[in-house]
């Protein structure tokens, strides 16, 4: 049913694209116009003076008479990233005085809607008010209503990046700034103190707070040329206590990429590394790859010419060290000469301190006779202190045998105390010892019972195989590679899930609980649903099945294709992607070319 839904939207979209396709060119927006895809030619766009043309198509038609044509996949049109580029792309050709066209190859609707990424962009209107301004100057085209709503989302999150970026000027690395292109201004440059600009563009600005502009073409930047005036720039600012901003007209990400250069030349980061801290300070700005390419081989060339000037300095460090060795011969033979003199002076100084000695040795012995006096006296008064130490010990002695007659008194009394301890544990071991034997008795009961359980779901899985295997039966299997084994187990799998364990029956092999679709989808029949287009299970169908109804074409809607023998013509439509129109009309168109061939279509899921 759902399916249908979608098949009649879808009928009602061809038919007003019919219409449409009557009338050519709309001005949906100043600047922006609309064109259905089958009006779309060269004539059309030099007739309406248009200079770039947006087309939204599965593959890229050639247009002369464009000046510029951007190409969007049609099924991957309604993404974030495509609404920012479209509404860059006509926004650059109006600021150049130029026209755009857009035109999609499966609605115009489709393209009339991506067409609202620009006016909410750079022309502040909201959603709802372009879809209704749309609709009132192209009444016949339908919005994509997904894409309505994810240009919603879009719209919100574009709003909150706008406010950010009106005031946010990231430091990615100490004294150098990133900002995006459309807040580049002067009161941006004086609010952050900002001394020099980089600027890439294909367009130099005029910015008359900045005290210096470098300006870098887009096209030319990634070059070794210019990551050196880059990181020569940047270092120079901050050598002169400066700071310096760097941004894109194409991409915020470029630029943060181009100023990794100043990091390698002169902080000595690597490339993979100052990526990762850029990533970190700004998560919006995606690296360009092909240039982060370049600055690796750049910064490889510039390593290699570092350790040449490295050897150089060795070799100049050798040379100044053999130098260093022949001055310092020189200054030795200098020392020996004043060593020698050292030692006669040292000779009279010893002279003088024999002397100073004599008269030292006589002062000692006048010193030690003093000291035996002193000694004598402390001998007496060491006699005097040994005696009452001793009268101490004995007072000691006694106290310490009254003491242990206590000691043995408090013992005997807890030696009571603690049998009459040891008797209640033995009486609560026993207790113990019967809610043990007690619980062990409950656990083997339980096992019992699991063991019981188990031998009931074997016999369960047993009887599903025994089941799966009796209607597979022995025909070699259309899908699964024609292996009986896989095509058994998607049986068995589709038995389990339909007829699960606690319903089934053990004593019986019948599949008779399964009723209605769950039947049908282990039937083996071959049902002809309209001339020419047949319908089978994709679980039970056979290559004879084939063979027999003389199938020249089948459609298989499966998360993976099957090898298909017996088919002259296999279609494949994955199975979470089949309900799109692209779909519905491949499928179509496949059993009408079978059909007109005489053959017979067999469409199975």
């Amino acid at each position: 049913q759902e399916t249908l839904i979608k098949l009649t939207a879808w009928e009602k979209k061809v038919e007003e694209e019919r219409i449409a396709n009557e009338e050519e060119v709309t001005d949906i927006f100043q600047g922006l116009h609309l064109a259905s895809f089958i009006s779309l030619s060269s004539e059309l766009i030099l007739k309406n003076g248009i200079d770039t043309v947006i087309e939204v198509s599965h593959e890229l038609h050639e247009l002369m008479a464009a000046d510029t044509v951007m190409h969007i996949k049609l099924d991957e049109a309604a993404t974030e990233d495509n609404f920012n580029k479209i509404a860059d792309k006509i926004a650059n050709t109006n600021q150049n005085g130029g026209k755009t066209l857009i035109s999609c190859e499966e609605s115009d609707g489709l393209a009339a809607t991506l067409a609202i990424a620009y006016v909410v962009k750079y022309e502040g209107n909201s959603v709802n008010d372009a879809a209704k301004s749309i609709s009132q100057q192209r009444p016949q085209s339908e919005l994509d209503h997904e894409t309505l709503i994810k240009l919603s989302d879009w719209e919100r999150k574009t709003e909150d990046e706008r406010i950010t970026h009106e005031e946010e000027v990231t430091e990615i690395f100490p004294g150098l700034h990133l900002s995006s292109y459309v807040t580049l201004s002067d009161n941006c440059i004086s609010k952050n103190g900002i001394d020099t600009v980089i600027e890439v563009s294909h367009k130099l600005n005029e910015l008359l707070a900045a005290d210096t502009i470098m300006h870098i073409k887009p096209d030319e930047a990634a070059t070794e040329d210019n990551f050196n005036k880059i990181a020569d720039k940047i270092a120079n600012t901050k050598k002169d206590g400066g700071k310096t901003l760097i941004c894109c007209e194409e991409s915020t990400g470029l630029a943060a990429t181009l100023a990794i250069a100043y990091v390698v030349k002169y902080e000595g980061i690597s490339v993979n590394d100052a990526a990762k801290l850029i990533s970190q300070q700004r998560p919006r700005a995606v690296l360009d790859q092909e240039t982060l390419i370049k600055l690796s081989a750049w910064e490889r060339k510039m390593e290699e010419e570092r350790i040449a000037e490295e050897e150089r300095k060795a070799e100049e460090e050798r040379q100044a060290e053999a130098e260093r060795k022949a001055e310092e011969e020189r200054k030795a033979e200098e020392e020996r000469k004043a060593e020698a003199d050292r030692l006669e002076i040292a000779k009279r100084v010893e002279e003088a301190e024999k002397r100073v000695a004599e008269a030292e040795r006589i002062y000692e012995l006048e010193r030690l006779e003093t000291a035996k006096r002193q000694a004598e006296a402390e001998r007496l008064a060491e006699l005097e202190r040994i005696a009452e130490e001793q009268r101490l010990i004995e007072a000691a002695r006694i106290a310490e045998i009254e003491r242990l007659k206590e000691e043995e008194r408090i013992a005997e009394e807890n030696r009571k105390a603690e049998l009459e301890k040891i008797e209640t544990a033995r009486r609560f071991a026993e207790a113990q010892k019967l809610k043990e034997e007690r619980k062990r008795a409950e656990a083997e009961r339980l096992a019992e019972l699991i063991r019981i359980e188990e031998a009931k779901r074997t016999a369960y899985e047993e009887a599903i195989a025994l089941q799966a295997s009796a209607i597979a039966g022995n025909e070699t299997a259309a899908f699964f590679g024609g292996r009986k084994n896989v095509q058994i187990q998607q049986i068995q799998k589709f038995l389990t899930i339909n007829n699960p364990y606690g319903q089934m029956e053990l004593e019986t092999q019948e599949d008779s609980k399964l009723k209605g679709v769950q039947q049908d989808q282990l039937s083996k029949e071959v049902t002809e649903i309209f001339p020419g287009l047949h319908i089978a299970s994709f679980l039970t169908l056979s290559e004879n099945s084939i063979s027999k109804y003389k199938i020249a074409t089948v459609i298989e809607v499966s998360h993976e294709l099957h090898e298909l023998m017996a088919a002259d013509t296999v279609m494949h439509i994955k199975l979470d992607e089949a309900a799109i129109e692209d779909n519905f009309n491949k499928i179509a168109d496949k059993i009408a070319n079978t059909n007109q061939n005489g053959g017979k279509t067999l469409i199975s899921c």
